[in-house]
């Protein structure tokens, strides 16, 4: 008989308010990690298109435990109290890290997210040294190059149709340029003084370089949903110089797909990429 997966859902967090389901290998692989699957968003714990459950049985067929939770206020588990939604997220992440640990699978534990998930995930790893890798799929906040701006403009330039509209004006391009060599800035980006609080760009800088220092690994799986801003896989290497990405992160485009891999191509090939980039950690 061929061997089986042996999934179980269990309660976890304060009040046992959260739900979550183990995805439990035939054949543990030693050393591996857990997989701890976030929400995508307010999706319930199986992931658009059951993606997560199928990534879940994918890892566990080899030899990799998982995990995929329903953060509070999402699926089957109950609001645990956090501030907000963030803090909510946030806290139940935490509270299922602290559970896998007691469960004593594995030493370290991988996170997987798509967008908000990815975006949980990331500051979730940064906080936790037992997070050794996160994977991040379209995860919130990818901003442009100059290099993509570039790019897209010249992908643009031959249609007629975005001459015409530049020509009248639609585009703002003459603000836009003004802005850029200094120009006066809009109201709104003036109300309130930059260096009150960090920009977006630092904080993930700082989560990135902690990462960094204690040697964790990224995946990072982006979609043609997010062309507009991303359009090349070393773009994380260029928005963030200051740092050597390129020993900690795996890039990934999927220029195919849309945000939820509703393709079952495009699912195939994640889980196959997926597996592929785990293998660092078993060696």
């Amino acid at each position: 008989m061929a061997d089986r997966l042996r999934e179980s859902a269990f309660h976890f967090g304060p009040g046992a308010k959260l739900v979550g389901v183990l995805t439990e290998p035939a054949h543990p692989r030693p050393g591996a990690p857990v997989v701890v699957i976030l929400n995508a968003g307010i999706i319930h714990r199986v992931g658009p298109h059951r993606l997560h459950v199928r990534i879940a049985r994918h890892l566990a067929r080899l030899g990799y435990p998982a995990v995929r939770i329903d953060q509070g206020g999402v699926g089957d588990s109950r609001p645990i109290g956090g501030s907000s939604a963030d803090g909510e997220a946030l806290a139940s992440v935490r509270a299922a890290l602290d559970h896998v640990a007691g469960l004593e699978l594995a030493d370290s534990v991988v996170l997987f997210g798509l967008c908000a998930g990815a975006g949980y995930g990331l500051q979730a790893a940064a906080a936790d040294d037992r997070v050794a890798g996160a994977v991040l799929l379209d995860p919130p906040g990818l901003a442009p190059t100059t290099r993509h701006l570039v790019s897209r403009i010249a992908r643009t330039a031959v249609r007629p149709e975005v001459w015409v509209r530049m020509v009248k004006g639609q585009y703002g391009l003459t603000e836009r340029v003004a802005r850029r060599l200094g120009g006066s800035p809009k109201a709104e980006e003036v109300a309130e003084p930059a260096a009150e609080r960090p920009s977006q760009r630092d904080t993930v800088l700082a989560m990135l370089r902690t990462l960094d220092e204690r040697g964790a690994r990224v995946f990072l799986g982006v979609t043609a949903a997010r062309k507009a801003n991303y359009s090349y896989a070393n773009q994380i290497f260029d928005l963030f110089p200051e740092l050597d990405l390129e020993r900690m992160i795996d890039p990934r485009m999927y220029d195919e797909s849309d945000h939820t891999f509703p393709r079952e191509a495009d699912r195939r090939q994640l889980e196959s990429d997926v597996a592929e980039w785990m293998e660092g950690f078993a060696r």
